[in-house]
C-alpha cells in the first residue's frame, strides 16, 4: 500500500500557447480543454499512478521564432507530450519534429504534410488531427451549393460569388479547390482578393464587392478580429448575399462581440462535439468549471487529444516509451467527444478519402438568436435545425 506521504512522479505536458494575434482566443479555449482533461486524469489516480501537469510557454504570434524559443524552454524540463494545438506556421513540423516527444497539432495543410514527408525519420513524433484543405473545400461546397438550395430551398438571387482570402497557404488552398468546384457548378467568380493578417479596414474590398452584387461571400480565414470587422462594415450597407466562413466563429467571442448582428452567419468546423446526451454532460461540466459554455470546437478536441494520448500511454504501459505511444496512436482509432480519430501513417494527418471526406463529421452551423444551430453533421448525413434567411437579406 502506497503511503499518502509519498509524492507521485509527474508526467508533463508542454503547451506552446499562442498569446497574440488571431489565434489567441482559440488558444485560450484550447488551454481550458487541456486543463479539464488533466484534472479528470488526476482525479482518477493519475496516469499509471502518476500525476499529470501542464507547462505553458508563450509563442507570441505563433511564428517560427516564437515556437523555437518555446521549444528550447520546455525541453529543459523533459515533457512527455507537446500539445501544439493550433500552430499554423508550417515550420511547426520541423521545429517540434525531432524533439523525440509525441507532438500533436490541428491544421489542415498540404504544406505541413510535405514538411513531414520531407523528413519522416526526424519528424516521426509529429501527429496532426487535421487533414488537407480539400476537406474544408468539399464540406463548404456541399453546404453552399447543395444543402442550402436543395435541402433548405433557399434560392440564390444569382450565381455570383465573392472570395475574400487570408494570405496563408491553408486559406488560399481551401479557396483554390473550392473555386474549381464552384466554377464547375456554374458559379461566376466576380471578386477574389487576398488580405494580410488582422486587416481591419474593408472599405475598398466592400466597395468592389458591392458593385458586383454577389449572392454569396466566402470569407476564407479563421481570424476573429478580421471576420468581425468585415461583418461590422458589411452591415452598414448590406446587400442580399449569404456570408459563409469557417472556424473563427467557433470561439464564443464571435457572438459575444457581434451580438444580434451575428444572426444568419454560416460557418463550418471540421471537429466538434457529437451532440449525444453523454457528451452534452461534458458541456455542462465545462460550464461549471469555467463559468462559460465551451466554443464549438477547440476546447473539445483539445480535451480529446489529451485523453487519446493518455489512453495510448495506458496501453503501452510507459509514459516514456514515446515511439511505442506514437505507434499505438497510428494503429488504433480513438473515439472521443468529437467522434473517431484516425491517423494516416503516410501523412501523419487524419485519414480522408480522395474527395476530402473524413471519418469525423464536419459541422455546418448557422447563428440564430445568438446561438450556433447545427444545420448539418457531415458524416452522419443529417441536419437538426432549419436554415433561416439572414435578417440583412430583404428580398
Amino acid at each position: 500500500m502506497r503511503s499518502k506521504n509519498v509524492r507521485k512522479k509527474t508526467i508533463k505536458i508542454a503547451v506552446p500557447l499562442i498569446s497574440r494575434g488571431i489565434f489567441a482566443p482559440h488558444s485560450d479555449d484550447a488551454y481550458k480543454g487541456i486543463v479539464m482533461a488533466v484534472e479528470d486524469i488526476n482525479r482518477s489516480d493519475g496516469l499509471l499512478g502518476q500525476n499529470v501537469e501542464c507547462h505553458v510557454e508563450n509563442t507570441g504570434l505563433g511564428l517560427a521564432e516564437g515556437m523555437a524559443i518555446a521549444r528550447d524552454r520546455f525541453m529543459e524540463y523533459a515533457p512527455d507530450l507537446i500539445f501544439g494545438g493550433l500552430q499554423n506556421d508550417p515550420d511547426n513540423v520541423k521545429i517540434f519534429g525531432g524533439t523525440g516527444v509525441p507532438y500533436f497539432n490541428n491544421m489542415f495543410s498540404m504544406e505541413m504534410i510535405r514538411n513531414y514527408q520531407s523528413n519522416t525519420r526526424k519528424c516521426w513524433n509529429y501527429i496532426d488531427i487535421g487533414g488537407t484543405e480539400k476537406a474544408y473545400s468539399a464540406s463548404s461546397y456541399r453546404l453552399l451549393n447543395h444543402l442550402i438550395p436543395n435541402t433548405f430551398g433557399y434560392e440564390y438571387p444569382n450565381k455570383k460569388v465573392a472570395l475574400q482570402v487570408l494570405q496563408h497557404s491553408t486559406a488560399t488552398t481551401i479557396v483554390y479547390i473550392l473555386k474549381e468546384m464552384l466554377l464547375h457548378a456554374g458559379w461566376d467568380i466576380v471578386y477574389e482578393q487576398t488580405h494580410p493578417w488582422q486587416q481591419m479596414d474593408w472599405t475598398s474590398q466592400l466597395a468592389m464587392m458591392r458593385s458586383k452584387r454577389p449572392s454569396l461571400i466566402f470569407f476564407s480565414s479563421w481570424g476573429l478580429s478580421e471576420t468581425i470587422s468585415f461583418l461590422d462594415q458589411f452591415f452598414k450597407d448590406p446587400w442580399d448575399a449569404l456570408f459563409a466562413t469557417y472556424y473563427g466563429p467557433s470561439s464564443p467571442e464571435f457572438i459575444n462581440v457581434l451580438g444580434e448582428k451575428a444572426n444568419g452567419v454560416l460557418w463550418e468546423v471540421s471537429t466538434g462535439l457529437i451532440p449525444t446526451p453523454q457528451n452534452l454532460k461534458w458541456v455542462q461540466r465545462f460550464f461549471e468549471r469555467w463559468g462559460q459554455l465551451p466554443g464549438k470546437s477547440t476546447p473539445i478536441w483539445s480535451y480529446d487529444i489529451v485523453m487519446w494520448w493518455a489512453k495510448a500511454v495506458t496501453k503501452v504501459g510507459d509514459p516514456k516509451d514515446y515511439r511505442g505511444i506514437v505507434s499505438w496512436i497510428l494503429n488504433n482509432v480513438y473515439f472521443g467527444l468529437c467522434g473517431p480519430y484516425a491517423i494516416d501513417a503516410l501523412t501523419h494527418h487524419q485519414i480522408e478519402d480522395e474527395t476530402g471526406i473524413t471519418l469525423r463529421p464536419f459541422h455546418s452551423f448557422q447563428i440564430q438568436n445568438k446561438t450556433d444551430e447545427l444545420l448539418f453533421l457531415g458524416g452522419l448525413d443529417q441536419h437538426s435545425a432549419k436554415f433561416i434567411v439572414p435578417p440583412w437579406i430583404t428580398r
